[in-house]
């Protein structure tokens, strides 16, 4: 997201936050998780088996990494 678009109405007020206050590590896992969502959403429709094996796949969680990312930057570095 440009600075144009984040000071834009097109973006939302929480993704300029996010790009602000966040980490390079949770920015480059928000940005995977919006390309996935746009991806999956542009695919082909899936059958709830086919889901269901997506989400039992923990390699392919795309909310994990993000997750995981947001915790590290709430626990701070880590002490010496």
């Amino acid at each position: 997201m440009s600075r144009e678009t984040c000071f834009s109405h097109a973006a939302p007020r929480g993704a300029c936050l996010v790009r602000v206050l966040s980490s390079y590590e949770v920015i480059e896992s928000a940005d995977r998780v919006v390309r996935t969502v746009i991806q999956t959403y542009l695919a082909p429709n899936k059958t709830f088996r086919e889901v269901t094996e997506l989400l039992d796949n923990h390699a392919k969680n795309p909310l994990r990494d993000f997750g995981n990312a947001c915790r590290r930057e709430l626990r701070g570095p880590d002490p010496p």
